[in-house]
């Protein structure tokens, strides 16, 4: 069913060749990045494991990242899923497990890429003063921190993470619903 306007520069969004359209290039695009993504970071996980000289300080913070990306692609099937059955049809917890892993992934994404921007400053801008940072102790130091920090982030997503019925019995979706009334009674639930 379609959104009228009166204003003639509105894109209406909610035409149903435009939603179709979006949710097929979205699937598409979900598609081949698993495709690519998961074998390209597998390859990069295990090339820094069974290489002794890819194990280099910069790699630790690769290493870690490519984990980060591997725990968002291995998500996306289900994001496809939803999309073709407009419907989240997975049950209360994997919708937690799936958005709890989302954030966390995106958290320890952000945060790897800042750290391993900051070596690469201490490393070419830096360089006397980052032979006392830049070691493998404290490179694995700074990656199991990161991975704390992450996780206890990413605990507000697993407690506000479930299922909200959409427009018709059969319709749920699977969303972040944080409770801002302040009454736990009004807070919708599975």
């Amino acid at each position: 069913d379609n959104v009228s306007s009166d204003d003639p520069h509105e894109l209406n969004l909610h035409s149903q060749p435009h939603v179709e359209t979006a949710r097929l290039v979205a699937n598409v695009f979900f598609s081949v990045s698993t495709l690519v993504g998961v074998p390209g970071n597998l390859f990069v996980l295990l090339s820094i494991l069974f290489f002794r000289d890819m194990r280099t300080i910069s790699n630790i913070y690769i290493f870690n990242l490519a984990i980060a990306d591997l725990i968002y692609l291995l998500g996306t099937p289900m994001i496809i899923i939803k999309a073709i059955t407009k419907t989240w049809p997975f049950g209360n917890a994997l919708c937690k497990l799936y958005l709890t892993a989302n954030g966390l992934s995106q958290f320890a994404s952000a945060a790897f890429i800042g750290v391993l921007s900051f070596d690469r400053y201490l490393a070419v801008c830096r360089p006397v003063q980052a032979t006392e940072w830049r070691t493998f102790r404290f490179a694995v130091s700074i990656s199991i921190i990161a991975w704390i920090m992450v996780a206890v982030e990413s605990i507000p997503l697993f407690i506000a993470a479930q299922i909200v019925p959409g427009g018709s019995d059969e319709i749920q979706d699977c969303l972040i619903f944080m409770d801002t009334t302040g009454d736990s009674d009004s807070q919708m639930t599975s």
